[in-house]
């Protein structure tokens, strides 16, 4: 451990030193920017490739204070006088207890969440009743104590390893006497005391509270409940390790459950900001040298002398921690919500599940960015973090709230997203001048859910918007295959929304890459990369794998859902049904599965050993909207297929998608196998040559905690020995690659350099 803290010091001190004494340059000269950007649209990126560095500066340093100290729960933005609380916590000064209790329901109405009954028998089923475990109840239902800051249930108090709360004379925040075993939302018992079943266990009575054998009070319980929340694991949940935030908390804070508690003299969502008078120091990544590779943050450090930058700078907005880390408190279940999550003994997980994991990821890059300022009054752009995906799975399905300007009764889960977005505009608004400078035109705002920003309010519309979505048609309408999500209905109430919700969002186009002509034009949309971790493609010929040949036409595998019609917009299912019927794989050499079928191969396989691979609406689960395939396509040098009426794929208005794939409506689908195999021979030879020059543009090879990955990954496909095949029509295996050069996020950067003022 001394050697390993000795490292992680030492790179700390590379690091500051790297950070102080950088200098951003590219100053390209017109014939290398034109090599550069060659075959980009828009002059973003030349523009940014000969722009003139400008000195680095002083970071900001903070000097006022804040009421009561925060109530020693939250810490104190210390440059503008407000406090961040943690979850249990509002208000000025975090004075005002927030709790959210363990509850088997929502409410119907107000805003007082509820409390759940204490007595199992309550719950008795009438005898010739049938009942479904957790049938339309929240998953946050508790036969135990309840952390009822942010509604996660433990084995009860009274057990030899249950919870044991903070004592009544504790200072707010403070740590329970004893943290107790969890209890999940499947290990809740379906019988009460007496043997009488209730309505909605999932487990003997006896599997929890035998005083021998029961999880809650055995050493060595018969069975066992799983850990799920972050930062515990082992057999009963005793193995406690890092929990998970944005940029580790600068390794200036405590991180608990994607909340930073800042150390003293430090502050800011990922404690970046300093007091005036303290001096940068090495922080946690000395001690615990596994979040070495996690904390990266220049623009904390001073400068040198000769140190200077490159625009655009941004800045992330410091706001309440309701919008962004209080998300990441309440999600509870730790594999939600994140790209990334410390697993036992401290490794580092990749969550490729997680297609919403960008929220949280975009959100780190630009915090460990070296275009990141900690000066609002010298930025060109403005982030605003605001984790409405994870509000929506699985914040609203867990417990009884947060609710934003009705209960969900009253309004599905994208209106109560709507709802957050528009609360922080108004925050946004009410505290700082920014917007107001230019009517929001250079404020950034990311949505990552099924049907992108079709459903974002009108008031930030004037913003530019990142999304997964690229939806072009007018007078839109919800395509969604799950009620909860449908934007498209005009829920009303007297009280929360007597004008309903249809006029808080736009008519027009869900995907706007212009609005407009002259300055107010230059904000417009972006459809941006989904977040894949270096594992997602790592068989990849674009990553050195040994090239196989493309020996299928054509792929598919996905959800079908034949008993939603509404899915897909009934797309892949009439695909599914035709291909299986006429025998495509057979008589065409094209392959369509359905995500239930089982095989021999990986999806990795599948992609590099075809040509073409569909892209076709339809998204995770029942939901409908951005498919990931196209993205998943270009990154194992697959031809994208896109089957996606009025809707524009990733990087369309910078990579012109004629580019990269072939389109092919709604209309056509059965005539996939003639359209396929008509696409000439130099055809296929030429995109697949630009899917090699540009697919570095759709993965985020430049993320820190990605890059260790990505050259182990690279080192080992290198050193396979090359097949015999003849593989010329793939991308040539590269040597090893800079990973911060021309990948997703540089793009992005490119492209607002492309829409300064």
């Amino acid at each position: 451990m001394d050697e390993a803290r000795a490292h992680a010091s030492t790179v700390w001190e590379a690091v500051a030193h790297k950070a102080s004494n950088l200098v951003q340059t590219y100053s390209s000269s017109p014939s290398e920017a034109v090599a550069l950007c060659g075959g980009l649209m828009g002059s973003g990126c030349q523009a940014f490739a000969q722009q003139q560095p400008m000195p680095a500066v002083s970071p900001l340093k903070g000097t006022m204070s804040c009421l009561r100290d925060c109530n020693h729960a939250g810490k104190c933005v210390a440059f503008k006088g407000f406090c961040q609380c943690p979850a249990g916590w509002t208000g000025e000064g975090c004075l005002t207890r927030e709790r959210r209790p363990c509850t088997h329901e929502t409410r119907q109405w107000g805003f007082t969440r509820l409390d759940p009954k204490v007595n199992l028998t309550e719950f008795r089923v009438e005898e010739g009743t049938e009942y479904h475990p957790i049938a339309g109840g929240r998953s946050s239902l508790c036969a135990g104590t309840c952390d009822d800051d942010i509604s996660l249930c433990y084995c009860p108090s009274d057990t030899k390893y249950g919870r044991i709360p903070p004592g009544e004379h504790s200072l707010p925040g403070a740590p329970p006497i004893r943290k107790g075993r969890p209890m999940g939302q499947w290990c809740q018992p379906k019988q009460d005391k007496e043997g009488f079943p209730i309505r909605w266990g999932t487990v003997d009575y006896d599997f929890l509270f035998n005083d021998k054998t029961g999880w809650c009070n055995a050493e060595h319980p018969a069975g066992r409940c799983d850990c799920y929340q972050d930062g515990i694991s082992g057999a009963t949940c005793e193995t406690i390790y890092e929990h998970t935030c944005v940029n580790q908390c600068n390794g200036h804070g405590e991180c608990y459950i994607g909340y930073c508690q800042c150390h003293k003299g430090w502050f800011g969502h990922d404690c970046a900001y300093r007091m005036e008078g303290v001096e940068d120091s090495p922080g946690l990544e000395v001690e615990r040298p596994w979040i070495a590779d996690m904390v990266y943050t220049p623009a904390t450090h001073e400068p040198a002398a000769n140190a200077t930058r490159l625009r655009p700078l941004i800045w992330v907005y410091e706001m309440p921690e309701e919008y962004a880390s209080r998300m990441l408190q309440y999600r509870v279940d730790g594999g939600f919500c994140n790209h990334r999550q410390f697993t036992g003994g401290n490794v580092t997980d990749f969550k490729d599940h997680n297609y919403y994991q960008l929220e949280m990821g975009l959100h780190e890059m630009l915090l460990q960015s070296p275009h990141r300022t900690l000066d609002p009054e010298e930025a060109d752009f403005f982030y605003v973090p605001v984790y409405t995906s994870c509000l929506i799975m699985p914040v609203q399905n867990f417990g009884d709230g947060p609710y934003y300007h009705s209960p969900l009764s009253y309004g599905g889960r994208t209106v109560q997203a709507g709802g957050l977005l528009e609360d922080a505009f108004h925050w946004i608004r009410a505290h700082y001048p920014y917007w107001n400078r230019k009517g929001g035109r250079d404020h950034i705002w990311l949505a990552t859910h099924d049907e992108g920003s079709c459903w974002v309010p009108n008031v930030i519309r004037p913003s530019i918007i990142f999304s997964h979505w690229g939806r072009t048609d007018h007078n839109h309408t919800s395509w969604t295959g799950y009620g909860p999500d449908n934007y498209s209905l005009n829920i009303s109430h007297p009280l929360y929304a007597p004008k309903g919700n249809l006029h808080r969002i736009t008519k027009g186009p869900c995907y706007d890459p212009v609005k407009g002509e002259g300055p107010e034009g230059k904000a417009g949309h972006l459809v941006v990369p989904t977040m894949r971790s270096p594992k997602h493609y790592a068989r990849s010929p674009l990553l050195g794998y040994p090239p196989v040949p493309r020996t299928r036409l054509g792929f598919f595998k996905g959800r079908m859902q034949f008993e939603n019609l509404p899915y897909s917009r009934g797309v892949r299912q009439k695909l599914a049904r035709q291909a299986w019927e006429e025998d495509w794989a057979g008589a065409h050499n094209i392959l369509i599965l359905d995500n239930t079928n089982v095989t021999q191969k990986t999806y990795s396989e599948f992609l590099v050993e075809s040509t073409f691979c569909l892209a076709i609406i339809g998204k995770l689960w029942d939901r409908d909207g951005w498919t990931s395939r196209y993205e998943d396509a270009i990154l194992h040098g697959c031809i994208p297929v896109a089957i996606m009426d009025n809707v524009k794929p990733i990087l369309s208005n910078i990579i012109d998608e004629a580019d990269v794939s072939i389109r092919v409506g709604f209309d056509e689908v059965g005539r996939l196998p003639e359209i396929l195999k008509a696409v000439p021979q130099e055809e296929i030879e030429r995109l697949q040559r630009n899917i090699g020059r540009f697919w570095r543009r759709f993965a985020y090879t430049s993320h820190r905690v990605y890059q260790k990955r990505l050259r182990d990954i690279q080192e080992r496909n290198l050193a396979l020995p090359a097949l015999d095949t003849d593989v010329t029509l793939l991308p040539e295996r590269e040597g090893m690659f800079d990973l911060e050069q021309s990948d997703a996020m540089q793009t992005i950067l490119e492209w607002l350099y492309g829409r300064m003022d």
